[in-house]
């Protein structure tokens, strides 16, 4: 709403609203209603089988977690919308689905949700193990194809190895990860450090590129925003 009111994005990015959000809402509301009837069944046989097999569900502990923990409830995943298409085959599953919130830690030694590191608009993550990486992403967004955004560069570092001297005058953000929360697909940006991965205000993967490939993704970003899908 922000970006079509504020005139940075086509009005016509309003209606993928409706084509991420239905068959997500269509999944959850059969999830929520078929359990309703079987937990609420009037009919007394079904009821005994009903019962019998939660009995037996209950000894299997795989099974048992799977519905105490809800990890069996549908995943929130965007198939089609406000997302890039231009990318490379193996990086388009990852557009779409909701970005991981780990703790982090800053450069000033808070530790607080990666949610409140990103700001309220778009951002843009890549991993650094080095100084000259960060630089590179601070470079970046100083381009034009990209500062016209006005997004939140993020600098994610590896706690456990030893955090790289960075420049006293950054433009991108740093934030430490402990081992054991690189959560895909965070963690392909742990292994692949060429990557950059674009986010979504409302937190949803935008796309993921590689850094060389930068100018093509701000296009094709511009390019979405202008047409509103």
């Amino acid at each position: 709403l922000r970006l079509v009111l504020c005139e940075n994005s086509h009005p016509r990015l309003l209606e993928t609203y409706f084509e991420e959000r239905f068959l997500h809402v269509l999944r959850m509301t059969l999830f929520t209603s078929l359990p309703g009837r079987v937990l609420t069944t009037p009919v007394r046989q079904f009821a005994r089988l009903r019962d019998q097999f939660f009995r037996l569900f209950n000894h299997i502990p795989v099974l048992r977690n799977a519905i105490t923990e809800m990890n069996v409830k549908p995943a929130s995943k965007y198939t089609h919308g406000f997302f890039l298409s231009d990318v490379k085959k193996e990086y388009k599953k990852y557009a779409g689905l909701l970005l991981p919130q780990p703790s982090v830690t800053t450069t000033e030694g808070q530790y607080l949700p990666l949610d409140e590191v990103l700001g309220d608009g778009f951002a843009l993550l890549k991993y650094c193990e080095t100084a000259q990486e960060s630089q590179e992403l601070g470079i970046l967004m100083n381009r034009a194809e990209w500062k016209q955004f006005s997004m939140r560069a993020i600098c994610l570092h590896s706690a456990k190895r030893q955090p790289p001297a960075l420049p006293e005058q950054q433009i991108a953000q740093s934030v430490f990860l402990a081992e054991g929360v690189w959560a895909q697909p965070l963690s392909l940006l742990l292994h692949n450090p060429h990557l950059c991965l674009l986010v979504r205000p409302d937190r949803y993967i935008l796309g993921i590129f590689d850094i060389h490939n930068a100018r093509e993704a701000a296009i094709a970003m511009n390019r979405l925003l202008q047409n509103g899908r």
